[in-house]
């Protein structure tokens, strides 16, 4: 008999955990839906629009279909697929900060981004619990004001231990494929708009020995 108990507690705790998962997740995806989109619109200062979002309690991850910055009709940032995760351990100290980010495809056209009367920041910092650990594309594409197009593939961004960031993708070229490695000694001077010191490495796909490496500070 009392197994029995045991066992029809244990069903029973199943259940209500799954259930309250199920629900959790909804209310989760409700609240981001109302709060998200008006809270990075305060921060970044230009509207935010993000397609219904799916959330995972458990894991702390988020999902859209489709996210907007700027005029809808007219945008300065899309990006489509795009899942987050955020920290168990930042969110007990109180802090926001997105662990990674990934998108199928991003689209930056920075002239699209609506003026302002008043002068911009010298100082980006408050953009830096924002930026992930590490953010993925599968591809990407930066548009010039006139509509020229430069697009890349395979981008892999990483925050180091050391304060360093890293980026590396791919462009198609006549020639071939070419890669690139970007490493910024210190993601906070970027951030402060102070001197940088910036190196590339690039490199046509498959040809080790075509690498080239520049170094600067800029």
């Amino acid at each position: 008999f009392h197994r029995v108990k045991r066992f029809l507690f244990a069903i029973v705790l199943v259940l209500a955990l799954g259930a309250w998962t199920l629900w959790g997740n909804r209310l989760i995806g409700r609240t981001l839906d109302a709060e998200l989109g008006p809270l990075l619109t305060r921060q970044l200062g230009l509207p935010v629009q993000l397609a219904p979002i799916e959330a995972n309690l458990w894991q702390l991850e988020a999902s859209s279909p489709k996210l907007t910055m700027g005029d809808s009709q007219d945008p300065a940032v899309v990006a489509t697929d795009v899942k987050i995760s955020l920290d168990w351990s930042d969110l007990l100290e109180r802090k926001i900060r997105l662990v990674s980010a990934k998108a199928s495809d991003l689209m930056v056209r920075p002239s699209r981004w609506p003026a302002s009367s008043t002068p911009p920041p010298n100082d980006y910092s408050f953009l830096d619990p924002w930026l992930p650990r590490s953010l993925q594309l599968d591809a990407g594409k930066y548009v010039s004001a006139s509509g020229a197009g430069y697009p890349i593939k395979n981008l892999l961004w990483q925050r180091q231990a050391d304060g360093s960031a890293t980026a590396n993708w791919a462009e198609e070229r006549s020639a071939g494929d070419f890669t690139v490695l970007a490493t910024v000694k210190s993601l906070a001077d970027l951030l402060q708009l102070a001197p940088i010191e910036l190196e590339l490495t690039l490199a046509v796909a498959d040809k080790p020995d075509s690498a080239i490496a520049l170094k600067a500070r800029v």
